[in-house]
């Protein structure tokens, strides 16, 4: 005869083993029970036994076994009534999860749902087009958006004026080496129309010097 729970949660631990696979009554009851079913084991923290993949039968294996499973079962039938045959109610059966999760969950409430954190049933819902807007992670991606782009000039103008005050100013003493092709050419420019001049300036030297010695010897 198998036991039945009895007294207190602390004496749950009479309940029979519990295979850690999704229990055939929910899987007939909700199309999603299979994808579901993992994240309630997770939520719950029942602990699963990986040589008999069983759930441990502890605190919280208790819980779930013997007063989450049933009460889930018990609100899924109810739900698929009211469905009346019909197309299953995504959202309508995510906030079954939902509570089944957290009164099985460690702690001593359970959140209630208003239209500010709706977002909360996303983990259930397993269609994307009826999930949530999360306002969390809007809040997240509205600094990325204006961040500029990492290639753009203004980047680039932040991220070198970063390794100059990292290196302490030596970055921008060895910026000063690198000259450009058209520098080059102006300071060759330059050069050769100072060595022109200084030519220049020499061969006149030399004729005055030459037309003066010419003087001299005419004299004599």
């Amino acid at each position: 005869m198998t036991p039945e729970i009895t007294g207190t949660i602390e004496q749950t631990n009479t309940v029979k083993a519990f295979a850690a696979d999704c229990p055939a009554e929910l899987l007939a009851l909700d199309r999603n029970a299979a994808q579901l079913w993992p994240k309630l084991l997770k939520k719950s923290g029942a602990t699963v036994d990986r040589t008999t993949k069983e759930i441990v039968q502890d605190r919280r294996g208790s819980i779930l076994c013997g007063i989450g499973v049933p009460d889930l079962v018990f609100r899924l039938e109810c739900q698929r009534e009211r469905e009346k045959g019909g197309a299953q109610n995504e959202v309508a059966r995510a906030k079954i999860w939902f509570h089944i999760a957290e009164a099985c969950a460690p702690g001593d409430s359970i959140p209630d749902l208003t239209s500010d954190n709706r977002y909360l049933l996303n983990p259930w819902i397993v269609t994307k087009a009826l999930k949530f807007p999360d306002p969390r992670f809007q809040a997240v991606k509205q600094p990325q958006a204006e961040k500029p782009s990492r290639y753009s000039l203004e980047y680039r103008q932040a991220k070198m004026r970063l390794r100059q005050k990292s290196s302490g100013g030596a970055h921008s003493r060895r910026v000063g080496l690198y000259v450009t092709d058209s520098k080059r050419q102006k300071q060759q420019e330059n050069l050769s129309r100072v060595h022109g001049r200084h030519s220049v300036a020499v061969l006149a030297s030399s004729t005055t010097y030459t037309d003066s010695a010419n003087v001299r010897k005419e004299a004599r």
